[in-house]
Formats: structure tokens, C-alpha cells, sequence
């Protein structure tokens, strides 16, 4: 997904996109490959659970 795209699902301003896209990279949720106008998102499906599941 591109910031563009993420801005017309969420209806943010880019400002806003930019901050959120960074944080989901820095929480390993998106990893981004790319750079400028070609920078894309992906969901990380390797993501490890922030705590382990109940037994």
C-alpha cells in the first residue's frame, strides 16, 4: 500500500499518514520497502505476539 493509498482509506491528512505509517513501521506491524514516490507498506506476517496467548 502506498501513503496515498493509506491517506484516501483513513481520510487523513498527509501529515497525519506519514506519522502513522512511521509508527506501524518502528512497531514492526508494516514493513516498508521503497523509497520516496515507490515507498509501499506491507503487513508483517511474521509479527510476534506482544505477549504469549493464555493456555
Amino acid at each position: 500500500m502506498s501513503a496515498g493509498n493509506y491517506m484516501k482509506i483513513t481520510d487523513a491528512p498527509p501529515a497525519t499518514a506519514t506519522r502513522d505509517l512511521t509508527a506501524l513501521v518502528g512497531l514492526g506491524v508494516l514493513l516498508r520497502t521503497g523509497e520516496n514516490k515507490a515507498t509501499r507498506y506491507r503487513l508483517n506476517v511474521k509479527i510476534q505476539p506482544a505477549v504469549a496467548p493464555e493456555r
